[in-house]
């Protein structure tokens, strides 16, 4: 065993090659006792295929050859680099860009579209979003449908019940006190219909039994105490 290398072992058939077994090195190995899976390269038999019939040492010396990089020379001004479509970056944005550029105290009309455009394409993917959002909150929170939804504010009228107002739909783009909401049983969640904001609001309240109690005599002692 040649010196400064601890726990090697070298291959009796190639001494600068480590022993695989059998006293054996790799290639020798895989030529004497060749498995189901070993693709002899065509280079050395003794090695295992890696591409196009060579080992992956050959194939990496004589099959991989690295692309040239091509460096383009601009047609404007040589002494520059190139940025695009044969210019250097100065005129190319001077040629491409001049349309959007915003003049001071003044806006082109190719600037002002792009603006009213990215705003439209803003506004309607909030609306997409805020549509899917209240979809899932009814599914989730209530375990109901649009279609359920539509279906309580077709029976109702788009009325509420207690105070007898018309509201709008709740995918509508008014306020939230203008819409319908959706009522339920917080203890067995029960949908029972559709109220509006301040109704439902108050109905929370009016359920409190011990809260409506306590307040009818609060107001019954006022009014007593008022009249002596």
């Amino acid at each position: 065993m040649p010196k400064g290398i601890p726990g090697k072992i070298f291959a009796a058939c190639h001494p600068e090659k480590t022993m695989l077994a059998k006293g054996l090195c790799r290639g020798c190995y895989n030529l004497l006792h060749p498995t189901k899976n070993f693709k002899p390269a065509s280079c050395h038999p003794g090695q295992k295929h890696f591409a196009k019939g060579f080992c992956e040492e050959c194939y990496t010396k004589q099959r991989y050859i690295p692309r040239p990089k091509i460096i383009k020379e601009t047609v404007c001004h040589k002494e520059r680099k190139h940025f695009s479509k044969g210019l250097c970056k100065k005129c190319y944005h001077a040629k491409y860009f001049n349309k959007w550029i915003q003049i001071p105290g003044k806006k082109t009309k190719m600037y002002l579209d792009k603006i009213k455009w990215r705003k439209t394409r803003t506004m309607s993917r909030r609306n997409i979003n805020r549509v899917q959002a209240m979809k899932s909150k009814m599914k989730n929170k209530y375990g109901i449908t649009l279609k359920d939804y539509n279906t309580l504010y077709i029976n109702q009228n788009g009325i509420c019940p207690i105070c007898k107002t018309k509201k709008k739909h709740i995918f509508s783009k008014v306020d939230k006190a203008d819409k319908l909401c959706i009522d339920h049983d917080h203890i067995t969640l029960e949908i029972r219909g559709l109220l509006c904001s301040t109704c439902n609001i108050n109905l929370a309240v009016v359920e409190n039994s011990d809260f409506v109690n306590n307040a009818y005599n609060y107001l019954r002692k006022m009014k007593i105490k008022e009249a002596a």
